[in-house]
């Protein structure tokens, strides 16, 4: 393996580091693991978010009946998650 130094911005650093602990791995290992998938989606092609496939998260809850519901749905009330 070669070794080779890199700068990257520290908040990239810390998302990394961050991840790492977590998972109780090194940071090392978790940005060595994030070049190999990124080597493995550019050999794929998959350059950019419109060359993935759909995934169907479902059927509709309930559907906006138009823009401004959509944005209040988005914009003006609280995530569901916040409350858990």
């Amino acid at each position: 393996m070669k070794s080779i130094r890199v700068e990257i911005p520290e908040s990239l650093y810390t998302d990394y580091d961050d991840y790492a602990r977590r998972r109780n791995l090194k940071t090392e290992d978790v940005i060595h693991m994030a070049l190999q998938l990124h080597r493995a989606r550019l050999r794929k092609g998959t350059h950019s978010l419109r060359d993935q496939q759909p995934v169907s998260m479902g059927r509709i809850l309930k559907p906006w009946s138009s823009r401004a519901q959509l944005l209040e749905d988005f914009f003006d009330r609280e995530d569901d998650h916040d409350r858990d």
